[in-house]
């Protein structure tokens, strides 16, 4: 008489996210030596996490806004030519050499701002005693602080810690997900643009490029984890300082 061995299995659905948005658009093509578009988005994303701290439990506290919901973000960028040279509005009656210098210049820029990404106060995993992958914080108070305070007193304590406490062991904690928001971020890039034409239908295009260019320092998520040292501090900065480069382009 043959054996087989029995299987068994299951198929549980826990995670799921609901997104909810406004967007606006307002954009000029490219006429009289002028193009630009501005866009803005106003939304929020809600989601049930798919790794809950306790299944059998509490599930409201896993459900929360995750990194990626960005409540605002605005974006605009544009190209216009430059008023000077043959055709335009100064020295339009320039030739010969004159005109191959102060003419062809564009200048173009980008900016973007959003406001920051909401962030969980976690604490160790093993305290909970329930096998799971992570656990959170105990959160005792709001734990918002102003957001008119002086910058060196957000780096070093962004989020009231005294609000959240770490769980006694086989405790898990009352903090729910996404439940505070880290700082925002905005950047400005211009690029300035000289076109050259020469016999041929050949142009030559000279480009000077700056990035970040007002060197606007964005900031990280603080330190989240409950039992750190450095516990609601921020240490790490988001992007890049400002960073110049040039460059020569020959199209034909």
């Amino acid at each position: 008489m043959s054996t087989f061995p029995t299987t068994a299995g299951g198929l549980q659905s826990t995670g799921k996210s609901l997104y909810h948005s406004m967007e606006l658009e307002i954009e000029r093509h490219y006429a009289g030596g002028l193009f630009f578009n501005a866009n803005y988005t106003l939304g929020r994303i809600r989601f049930l996490t798919d790794r809950p701290i306790d299944p059998i439990g509490n599930s409201a506290l896993d459900r929360g806004m995750p990194p990626n919901s960005i409540t605002s973000v605005f974006h605009f960028n544009g190209i216009a030519d430059l008023p000077f040279g043959p055709g335009k509005r100064f020295w339009r009656n320039l030739s010969g050499a004159g005109a191959k210098i102060v003419g062809g210049w564009q200048i173009a820029g980008l900016m973007h701002l959003q406001s920051g990404q909401p962030f969980t106060v976690t604490a160790p995993a093993a305290d909970t005693g329930t096998g799971s992958s992570e656990n959170r914080a105990h959160r005792i108070a709001d734990g918002r602080l102003p957001s008119d305070r002086p910058k060196n007193e957000k780096l070093n304590r962004y989020f009231d810690t005294t609000a959240f406490r770490r769980p006694v062991r086989g405790e898990i904690g009352s903090s729910g997900v996404g439940v505070l928001v880290g700082p925002g971020l905005w950047a400005t890039d211009v690029t300035l643009m000289k076109n050259t034409a020469i016999p041929e239908r050949w142009n030559i295009q000279f480009r000077a490029e700056f990035f970040n260019i007002f060197n606007h320092a964005n900031f990280a998520n603080p330190n989240a984890d409950v039992t750190s040292s450095a516990f609601g501090r921020i240490g790490n900065v988001s992007g890049f300082p400002r960073q110049i480069q040039f460059g020569a382009r020959l199209q034909f």
